[in-house]
């Protein structure tokens, strides 16, 4: 489903931004 990739990239993203 392109929609949950979406969403796991995303999240993936929101996760590296709290990382720095």
């Amino acid at each position: 489903m392109v929609a949950y990739g979406f969403f796991l990239n995303a999240n993936a993203a929101a996760l590296q931004l709290f990382n720095l």
